[in-house]
């Protein structure tokens, strides 16, 4: 037993400080490799503090545990950033984080050192100081926690206004990982509750938490190997598309207008007989190109005079061509996923997620309908 714990301890190490030198040289493209590069860092404090027990190295426990009690002050905090720096890159800065990281400069202040000089007084003097800060810590990482996976859910929702296709945008891993760590937030509290009533739980209490996060990051090491591009994207939104969800002002139209009307039969003619819902990674600031409008007045006349967004009325218009040429025979000559393909899907995924909410059913059964 003890030596998959090891293998499994060095392993977690060695895939963290794998995931920060690949991010390392992506700094220069802006916030997010930066701001996961800190959060990676900061979850390895951790990792180290859990492990320290099982690594007998004293100077490990010596200098990383002191620290490791407070590092989800950071934790949480980053996470949060990270999304933020992904999505709204303009809103994300050193002053920003530097001021929401007080709290763990804070503990840093009145715990980590303290700790560092009661390192040979009583335990029970340094028990009481490297508990209740901690505590606390806990709450504040489960409630960025929860802030981090709000702001997901609002930004996920956000670039449907934007693009046509999530393939590279939707960022599931990025969800996952966060319910992962919301998970790790009730484990900790289960974990901290075993411990004060069953004090012999703590080996595997320990352990428990040891594989759990070795399991995260091997997920997100998938990522960072496999599927590079996914895994450290550029700001999705750039400046030129919106604000957060939350800071978004909204502007009512006279959909009714003599311009807004022209603009609309202009939008279905270049969809309609231009086809330009073939192209994979349409966005709206190319279509509002396209129509000589600005985002805003585009993405304004699908919210408000179509009642859609951008990705729902694109995938529409796909849909409706699959349909088309399913019906023509096409798929008598082609795989229905070729068609999808040539409709503007890149995914098969999200071409059969798209077609069963739009239709009620499969593509296959849509085929043998017909």
């Amino acid at each position: 037993m003890e030596e998959i714990i090891t293998f499994l301890i060095y392993s977690g190490i060695s895939v963290t400080l794998f995931l920060v030198l690949l991010l390392s040289r992506k700094w220069k493209n802006g916030a997010p490799p930066k701001v996961l590069s800190y959060f990676l860092i900061s979850y390895l404090i951790l990792f180290l503090t859990l492990s320290s027990s099982y690594l007998e190295n004293d100077t490990i426990s010596f200098f990383i545990f002191p620290i490791g009690i407070v590092i989800p002050f950071a934790m949480g905090t980053l996470l949060f950033f990270y999304i933020k720096a992904i999505y709204y890159h303009k809103l994300v800065s050193a002053k920003v984080i530097l001021g929401h990281l007080i709290p763990f400069f804070l503990a840093i202040l009145l715990c980590s050192i303290p700790a560092y000089l009661m390192n040979n007084m009583g335990q029970n003097i340094k028990y009481n100081i490297s508990y209740s800060i901690p505590c606390i810590g806990l709450i504040h990482f489960g409630f960025y926690i929860f802030k981090s996976y709000k702001l997901l859910r609002e930004s996920r929702s956000e670039v449907k206004q934007y693009y046509a296709s999530l393939y590279k945008n939707d960022l599931k891993w990025l969800a996952i990982w966060v319910k992962g760590f919301f998970l790790f937030f009730i484990i900790d509290l289960i974990s901290g509750l075993l411990i004060s009533i069953f004090t012999s739980s703590l080996e595997f209490v320990i352990y428990f938490q040891i594989l759990y996060l070795v399991s995260l990051i091997w997920y997100l090491g998938y990522y960072g190997i496999h599927q590079t591009t996914v895994f450290l994207p550029s700001s999705i939104l750039s400046e030129e598309d919106t604000s957060p969800p939350s800071s978004t002002s909204i502007v009512h139209i006279d959909c009714q207008s003599e311009e807004l009307i022209l603009a609309r039969k202009k939008l279905e003619t270049i969809f309609t007989d231009q086809e330009l819902f073939k192209k994979q990674d349409l966005s709206l600031r190319e279509t509002a190109v396209t129509l000589e409008l600005s985002n805003k007045k585009l993405s304004h006349i699908l919210n408000e005079c179509l009642q859609t967004n951008f990705y729902e009325y694109v995938n529409t218009h796909r849909v409706r061509y699959f349909c088309k040429k399913v019906k023509e025979g096409d798929a008598e000559k082609l795989t229905l996923l070729a068609i999808a393909y040539e409709a503007g899907f890149n995914s098969k995924a999200t071409f059969n997620r798209v077609f069963k909410k739009q239709t009620g059913m499969t593509p296959i059964q849509f085929k043998k309908q017909v």
